[in-house]
């Protein structure tokens, strides 16, 4: 199936609701918490993409010492996030990526969940990665992979959500064919200069998820 763009930003109220509602306690955002090293040291993190933050109890855990800078492009995905996060060694700033206003080579560790595959541009993450963290950041993106067909990602949608609202489902649907496969993130990373560790875990039949790991 080839690839069909999503709605990029999460401006919907409902749309809003309904995903903070099914990931409160984390849903497959907290997949990226397996990823990551943890540290007591005080690092500066960035999350690209963080959505209403749903995950922020185990990366506080992961890192009792450190402070994030969340950058999302949904304003009212940031107030769910500040909502949830209670602000606690976190900043939620709102950004579009490409975003040359962002600062430069400042930060340990830069994490992306769930991002990749709502941009038009996939570059947009890469290039941001790139930019914000410092020479020798660590950098962990984690994805869905895209499923087959349409009917294959109906059958995700319906087996895995069944009591999730209906906006919910569309927009998991929608997500499932707007992912990337394997292939093209490999190509992305190659045409962004970035050296990378890839895993893939089947999650559900026939639905995979992608964690990138590398080095700046």
């Amino acid at each position: 199936m080839a690839r069909i763009l999503e709605v990029e930003v999460m401006n919907d109220p409902a749309s809003v609701d309904a995903y903070t509602a099914v990931t409160s306690t984390g849903g497959l955002g907290i997949k990226i918490s397996t990823k990551l090293a943890g540290s007591v040291e005080s690092l500066q993190i960035a999350d690209i993409g963080c959505g209403n933050c749903g995950y922020y109890s185990y990366l506080n855990t992961l890192y009792p010492n450190s402070f994030f800078t969340a950058y999302d492009a949904s304003s009212l995905m940031l107030e769910k996030a500040a909502k949830t996060t209670g602000l606690h060694r976190i900043k939620l700033v709102n950004s579009y990526i490409p975003d040359s206003t962002l600062p430069n080579n400042n930060f340990d560790l830069v994490i992306s969940s769930l991002l990749l595959h709502q941009l038009p541009d996939h570059s947009a993450l890469w290039q941001t990665i790139k930019q914000i963290g410092k020479t020798g950041a660590k950098f962990v993106v984690f994805d869905l992979l895209r499923v087959e067909d349409s009917n294959e990602a109906w059958a995700v949608v319906n087996e895995t959500t069944e009591q999730a609202p209906d906006v919910f489902k569309k927009d998991f649907f929608n997500s499932l064919r707007a992912a990337f496969t394997l292939e093209e993130i490999q190509q992305q990373l190659l045409e962004a200069g970035l050296v990378a560790t890839i895993e893939t875990q089947e999650i559900y039949p026939n639905c995979s998820v992608i964690y990138i790991t590398g080095t700046l």
